[in-house]
């Protein structure tokens, strides 16, 4: 049986790379299409922008967009987080979440939706990344107050968050593991860089860097693809990425 996907940001880069797997994928489905109000796309066939064999319209409503879904990845801006979250625990769909950015109270309105709904969000889906935060944890641990941390991350002129979600949740994995300490972080837009993160551990001795560099987007699409499958056979709660480690 083909599991049914509905794409919150069908019309993003991240939007458009996970509709190209699923096209290429035999037990998945496009099932619906979300884009933003005034979007040149809504109304219009999602083969309109990518090749597909789907007959999927995009549509401007997260209802609409999950009415067949068994599931919904979202990465749509963070405006509007709240009303598709809410889209998705009256329907009692499945959401995994890559929007960055997030304000606290949308971070709340995530872990409430743990009530009702399998919920999942992360600032980054790769393993690689996913990685970077145990080791950047164990490192933090391991080295001690003598070093003095920072967070250099580099990604296209497009991106809107500064710094990256990504490098904000490495900074709050080393919090978690060492108490409150002071970072450093310097983020760089420069043409269109996927993503590069690098954490720094600098004494007046020696220096260690952890660096991770994201050679394609399908790295976070296929990694939030996978995640997706694997969460929509959850009980209800709000997950992290680690408990799929």
């Amino acid at each position: 049986m083909q599991k049914r996907i509905a794409i919150f940001g069908a019309a993003g880069r991240m939007g458009q790379t996970l509709i190209r797997l699923i096209e290429k994928q035999e037990d998945l489905q496009l099932a619906g299409a979300l884009d933003h109000d005034g979007s040149g796309f809504i109304g219009k066939p999602v083969s309109d922008l990518i090749e597909t064999s789907s007959a999927v319209h995009f549509t401007s409503d997260p209802i609409q967009a999950l009415t067949y879904a068994d599931i919904v990845i979202d990465f749509a801006l963070a405006k509007g987080a709240d009303e598709r979250i809410q889209a998705c625990r009256s329907a009692g769909v499945p959401m995994l979440i890559g929007t960055t950015g997030l304000s606290d109270s949308q971070q709340q309105s995530i872990q409430e939706a743990g009530n009702d709904i399998p919920i999942l969000w992360a600032s980054n889906m790769s393993l690689g990344v996913n990685l970077i935060f145990r080791l950047a944890s164990e490192a933090a641990k391991a080295l001690g107050s003598e070093f003095k941390i920072s967070i250099h991350e580099t990604h296209h002129v497009h991106k809107l968050d500064s710094p990256s979600g990504t490098a904000l949740s490495i900074g709050d994995v080393i919090g978690n593991a060492v108490g409150a300490v002071d970072i450093e972080y310097e983020s760089k837009r420069e043409g269109e860089v996927i993503g590069d993160h690098t954490v720094v551990f600098d004494s007046p001795h020696e220096r260690i860097a952890i660096h991770h560099h994201a050679k394609n987007r399908s790295v976070f699409a296929q990694g939030a693809l996978n995640l997706a499958l694997r969460l929509s056979e959850k009980s209800k709660n709000c997950y992290r990425v680690r408990d799929f480690i």
